[in-house]
């Protein structure tokens, strides 16, 4: 990039920061250089808008906390909807997608706002209501471990029945805290049931389909509850089969795709999932560093916890999956351990500090979106 500016272009951002910095800061971090030199920082979307026709945004940390929109999201949607894009929502909650208009609606986003929104629990509906799938040949018994909020969309697919986990085809993975004993009778968990299902599935080598590959999901209070991800990841690390619907997988990619148009800019704030699922897809990405990231990249109160996927030697550490773990507030994503004391990333100073600190970031994911933004912002 240094090497094709001319005398008569401006330098780009890069060569700035290097100037700014020394060639000293360099042989802290190599790899920033490559990682900053691929990304481009921008204070707002309106920079972004004339370069897309279709945006589709990720839910959670993005356009809301799952109580009330974030920053100037409404705005931001409501600016590119008069410009006449296509917008869509690309969520990985394992309801189906008349549940989250409903639950976006009752947030504060007018339905007609969205031309489409896609979840993971919608793409599963139809993966699984599609005989010719591969879904469909794992059975037609299923037990399910869901949330005890979204009515679980198996009870909506012909043919698939709800029953015991002694008598199933696989284990349908929707949430952490109840189980389903028939269609309409959802029962909370009770302590150590759901390390039990874990273990019994394990014994039969049950398959278990997540619908939710998210491991945490940042609350209104910034802490972070656990999802079925990590269940998910436990079971796959103990030698149990996993299929997986939702970012960063393929499937969900296909359908947001396929109803997109033009040149497509995805918008979400989890480089594990957003930004890994649109590059696999060959989609260009903007990474919101205000949400599931916000405490890694200095953005957070000092006694905010962090989130990344792994320690430091590069090993996931398992959170304990006890409901009163589901609630607890853990210290570090980075490490996965809910009682972990992690120090918090030093306030950044100006934003001119962030695009090396999502570069560091970006380094240890192996993955950089195209576009960084602080916050969602017009």
């Amino acid at each position: 990039q240094l090497l094709n500016t001319t005398e008569t272009s401006p330098p780009p951002k890069t060569f700035h920061r290097i100037a700014q910095r020394g060639l000293g800061a360099l042989s802290k971090n190599p790899l920033s250089l490559v990682f900053q030199s691929e990304m481009e920082l921008v204070a707002g979307v309106a920079e972004l808008a004339s370069k897309y026709d279709s945006f589709v945004f990720d839910q959670f940390g993005v356009l809301h906390d799952g109580m009330r929109p974030l920053d100037e999201a409404v705005h931001v949607v409501s600016a590119l909807a008069k410009m006449g894009k296509y917008i869509s929502v690309l969520s990985n909650s394992p309801a189906r997608a008349s549940f989250a208009v409903k639950r976006l609606a009752a947030i504060g986003f007018p339905p007609e706002l969205f031309a489409d929104v896609w979840t993971s629990g919608e793409c599963a509906y139809r993966l699984f209501s599609d005989r010719t799938s591969e879904f469909s040949a794992l059975g037609s018994r299923c037990f399910v471990v869901t949330n005890g909020f979204a009515p679980p969309f198996s009870g909506e697919v012909d043919g698939l029945t709800h029953t015991s986990l002694e008598d199933c085809d696989f284990v349908l993975l929707l949430g952490l805290s109840h189980r389903v004993e028939s269609t309409n009778n959802i029962v909370p968990l009770r302590e150590g049931e759901l390390q039990d299902i874990q273990a019994r599935a394990l014994a039969r080598a049950l398959p278990v389909v997540c619908c939710n590959p998210d491991l945490l999901v940042v609350r209104p209070d910034k802490s972070f509850a656990i999802m079925p991800g990590e269940f998910a990841r436990q079971y796959a690390a103990a030698g149990g089969p996993v299929r997986h619907v939702g970012k960063p997988h393929p499937h969900i990619y296909d359908l947001a795709r396929g109803a997109a148009r033009g040149r497509i800019l995805t918008v979400g704030d989890s480089l594990a999932h957003d930004v890994r699922g649109a590059a696999d897809a060959g989609l260009d990405s903007l990474l919101v560093c205000g949400g599931i990231h916000h405490a890694d990249l200095g953005l957070g109160s000092e006694t905010a916890p962090r989130a990344s996927s792994e320690d430091g030697q590069g090993a996931h550490r398992p959170l304990d999956l006890t409901p009163a773990a589901i609630s607890v507030r853990p210290t570090s994503y980075q490490n996965m351990q809910p009682t972990a004391t992690v120090a918090p990333a030093p306030a950044l100073a100006s934003p001119e500090q962030l695009p090396e600190a999502v570069a560091a970031l970006c380094g240890r994911y192996g993955v950089t979106p195209t576009f960084v933004i602080e916050r969602l912002r017009w």
